[in-house]
């Protein structure tokens, strides 16, 4: 929903931290709290944006019975620096008000959202999804609330520690995001969406925690406010991914997300996010390597690389720039390959290979995608096949706004599905939340949450 800038928020921390915390607070709390939010299962609308690195995309629509029905989109070009807030708002405005004027002509009736959600890519993450086990004493009695509670937080105090540690030699500054905390539960071998109430001995749980660099954070919170959005909920674009689209990419497999500066990677299996990586190669590096190849600047260049992209131009023409493209797609695939072994952790790697983002529609990224499969150093629990993930809609979202963004517009159609409330198991997810939030006190780490959360 669009409001006055006097009525937003967002915060760092608790708003009675203990002390010594390392939590910063954005701006004070607003005398007026945020608007409410819908019951649980009710209808709403909202407004999802997506931060590429040389995009903003935008989509509004409505969730209903658990499907998302997109009326609007829209997508604007940036010179891909955050931290240049003035352009990157102006850029989002446009795509976002691009989407809204575009539900007048496809919804019943103009949407104005109830909630806002900004999805944020893994550059500068660092994450992980260990796996814990903790032996209960008085197996044959039922696990209670109170129970289940100290072993989530036991859990978190033992995961969190060491990756806030590591996060914080490779990030200037970083932040927890808690709602990207999720977890996956076995009692005594067998997988359980939530054990209160169960006997068992042997409880494993398997947590992803994620840490960003506070300033993605800190623009994506400003970048809303400039907007007059409401207080946003951030997300990782990769569990929402998995989330809207787990129709489409199955229980296990590596995602390739090519953007413009920066391709972004991630690893599931059984359906949970266990790994997410980033390396700076994108599609401009293959148009700044077409651009040198044919003496062009780099606007000339990337209109020459979509043209390409399209299927224009003849067998010799396309023979030539595939050529021009192929120096800069070979370090692009070295990176890729490195990425993948380090997220691999010495497991054979899935075989379902998805790529998406704008660079997904050149046809030498997909052919170069599919020969990961013989890459000296990669092991994949059989034979991998690429494919592209280019269609925004699956059972869980649908596209009624009459236009398309392709490979690109993946991220912003799937980011409402990594809101917390939406969650498969949400009485985990809430359990998971206070835990985190809890170890997080206890350790001394810094974390995100949402104002209204």
């Amino acid at each position: 929903m669009r409001r006055s800038p006097a009525s937003s928020s967002r915060r760092y921390g608790a708003e009675s931290p203990a002390p010594g915390l390392h939590l910063r607070r954005t701006r004070p709390k607003p005398a007026a709290a945020p608007a409410p939010m819908p019951a649980r299962g009710a209808p709403f609308y909202i407004s999802a944006l997506d931060f590429g690195s040389t995009h903003v995309k935008a989509a509004v629509g409505r969730v209903d019975a658990g499907r998302l029905s997109i009326f609007g989109q829209g997508v604007q070009p940036h010179a891909g620096d955050l931290r240049a807030r003035d352009a990157l708002s102006a850029a989002a405005e446009r795509a976002l008000t691009d989407a809204e004027e575009m539900t007048a002509q496809t919804a019943e009736e103009p949407i104005v959202a109830d909630r806002c959600v900004i999805s944020v890519s893994a550059l500068g993450a660092i994450a992980a999804a260990p796996r814990v086990a903790y032996q209960r004493r008085a197996a044959g009695e039922p696990l209670d609330e109170a129970e289940w509670q100290r072993i989530l937080l036991g859990v978190q105090r033992e995961a969190l520690p060491p990756l806030y540690g590591q996060a914080s030699q490779e990030i200037a500054e970083p932040a927890l995001l808690i709602p990207s905390s999720a977890a996956h539960v076995w009692l005594d071998g067998r997988k359980v969406d939530d054990p209160v109430g169960l006997r068992g001995r042997t409880l494993e749980v398997s947590v992803f925690n994620a840490f960003l660099p506070a300033e993605t954070l800190d623009s994506a919170e400003v970048l809303a406010d400039r907007l007059q959005l409401d207080p946003p909920e951030i997300v990782l674009q990769g569990q929402a991914l998995l989330a809207g689209r787990r129709d489409s990419v199955g229980l296990e497999g590596i995602g390739i997300d090519i953007g413009g500066r920066h391709t972004n990677l991630m690893l599931w299996r059984a359906g949970m996010l266990l790994g997410v990586a980033s390396i700076p190669q994108g599609g401009r590096d293959l148009t700044v390597n077409l651009g040198r190849a044919c003496q062009a600047d780099e606007a000339r260049a990337e209109k020459l690389k979509l043209g390409y992209a399209a299927g224009q131009f003849d067998p010799g023409q396309r023979a030539w720039i595939s050529d021009s493209l192929q120096s800069a797609l070979g370090r692009w695939f070295d990176a890729v390959a490195e990425a993948l072994a380090g997220l691999a952790g010495g497991a054979p790697l899935p075989p379902a290979i998805w790529v998406w983002g704008g660079g997904a529609q050149l046809p030498d990224c997909m052919a170069a995608a599919r020969a990961l499969a013989t890459r000296a150093g990669l092991e994949f629990a059989g034979f991998p096949v690429a494919r592209l993930l280019e269609d925004v809609e699956g059972e869980r979202i649908a596209n009624h706004s009459g236009a398309s963004m392709g490979p690109m517009g993946v991220n912003v159609a799937a980011a409402p599905w990594g809101l917390t409330d939406l969650a498969d198991a949400p009485a985990l997810r809430s359990r998971l939340r206070q835990a985190t939030e809890a170890a997080c006190q206890a350790e001394q780490i810094t974390y995100w949450i949402p104002a209204n959360g």
